[in-house]
């Protein structure tokens, strides 16, 4: 997504944590990357780039902060699940996080996450996917010393090319 708004609580951990406030973020991305397919398997390297502005909880302005991440990723098609002919793609991948930036300038480190994704995706209707899997990750506390372990669930709808769904077929009469 080239651009995106989140809303997030970060590390909640115990039950009191739900009640944080939580924080807002403007992200844009770019990214390019490159796929090949191997025997069995087709084989993703990709590199992006993030500019976030967050808003923290007692900050009166948001903080900027550049993300430059790396993933690595295998997908496997599987025909004969839900149908014959629109295959379940399961997907494996790694990816690591890399930070600067006013918002992360006081980090100890400037890698600190690393996210590890299994699942899998269904076309359930034209241009429009259902994913469902889980993350493991790991992510540095600023100071460094400390790391969190994260797991999560991820289930969504995406609308590929939205509009085209609407859109008159063409003839060739």
């Amino acid at each position: 997504m080239p651009l995106g708004y989140y809303r997030s609580h970060a590390l909640n951990v115990q039950q009191p944590d739900w009640l944080r406030p939580s924080s807002t973020e403007w992200r844009s991305n770019v990214q390019v990357g490159y796929e090949t397919d191997a025997r069995y398997f087709t084989l993703l390297n990709r590199l992006s780039m993030d500019y976030r502005r967050r808003g923290f909880q007692g900050a009166d302005h948001f903080q900027y902060n550049w993300r430059l991440r790396y993933m690595v990723r295998i997908e496997k098609e599987v025909l004969g699940i839900f149908s014959d002919v629109k295959p379940v793609t399961f997907t494996l991948f790694d990816e690591v996080f890399f930070q600067f930036g006013d918002a992360v300038k006081y980090n100890k480190y400037i890698f600190d996450q690393n996210r590890l994704y299994l699942g899998a995706s269904y076309e359930i209707l034209r241009n429009t996917t259902l994913s469902i899997g889980y993350a493991y990750g790991f992510q540095m506390r600023p100071s460094g010393d400390q790391c969190d372990n994260l797991n999560s669930l991820y289930v969504a709808l995406a609308f590929d090319n939205l509009f085209s769904q609407f859109s008159w077929q063409k003839s060739n009469f």
